[in-house]
């Protein structure tokens, strides 16, 4: 048996004698679970940019230093100054212009720096470099 009360639709229970009001059971239902999924999708949405923003931190900082070459220079030196340099921890990649009398080497900030890459070469070899400029990687992609 049913009837309405207060523009609310009332369900009466024979068996345990009680009432339950199910439009606002519904309603409160709808609402709890809507309440739930837009929680769940903050949570994710939270868990996402955080750890975007970790990786993205994480990232090793990748620079490129640019050397002028002081003195003499030949194709054959080109191959010398790339072994050794490739020698250092850090260095990623190494090119030389020869007709501009430049290096380029591009490395990992974390593990080394332009001033000690210039240092070693010096050191191992009989090149003189002098440190021009360091850009970051990007800049020099582009």
């Amino acid at each position: 048996m049913s009837k309405l009360t207060d523009n609310n639709f009332v369900r009466w229970d024979k068996n345990k004698a009680t009432s339950r009001f199910l439009f606002h059971s519904m309603e409160n239902t709808i609402m709890n679970r809507i309440t739930t999924v837009l929680l769940l999708g903050l949570g994710v949405l939270l868990i996402a940019v955080t750890t975007t923003a970790f990786v993205v931190d994480q990232a090793p900082k990748k620079k490129v230093a640019h050397y002028t070459i002081q003195g003499a220079f030949c194709g054959g030196c080109v191959v010398a100054l790339t072994t050794t340099a490739e020698k250092i921890e850090g260095v990623e990649d190494v090119k030389v212009i020869v007709e501009d009398l430049l290096v380029l080497v591009t490395f990992d900030e974390e593990k080394t720096t332009a001033e000690t890459i210039r240092a070693s070469i010096n050191e191992e070899t009989t090149f003189n470099l002098a440190l021009k400029e360091v850009k970051d990687k990007e800049e020099t992609d582009t």
